[in-house]
């Protein structure tokens, strides 16, 4: 999840690993950059807004280099930025404040329950 509200990125984070999911975190468009160079996701959970860019903005990037089904989200949506980023690849736009049991949904639909072993994908909340 790569979003800069540390405390709903620990909610959703806490609630994934309820239901057998393991949740990355990422503050930035410059950490989200790095992790997701780094590793395979199932689901990106990708806020629009944080403090060094425009989360619409690493969406090529991240469905160039990702198999994971990413969600753009948005606190302040508008039709543009929801076509925008459906053009850009997202599978799915979601308003702030999230639906927990749509989160649930989608990180079930998206990825297994990750296993204890060190190389398994996982979801990238904010």
């Amino acid at each position: 999840m790569v979003d800069d509200n540390l405390s709903l990125g620990n909610l959703v984070a806490h609630a994934l690993g309820r239901i057998g999911h393991s949740c990355a975190l990422e503050s930035s468009v410059a950490g989200a950059r790095k992790r997701l160079a780094a590793e395979p996701f199932d689901l990106i959970l990708l806020e629009n807004d944080l403090p060094d860019g425009k989360g619409v903005d690493l969406l090529s990037d991240a469905a160039r280099g990702q198999s994971a089904l990413i969600v753009l989200m948005s606190g302040s949506p508008s039709a543009r930025l929801q076509e925008r980023a459906l053009e850009l690849g997202a599978f799915e736009f979601m308003e702030k404040p999230l639906s927990m049991e749509r989160v649930a949904a989608l990180a079930s639909t998206a990825a297994r329950p990750v296993a204890a072993e060190s190389s398994a994908r996982k979801e990238v909340c904010p």
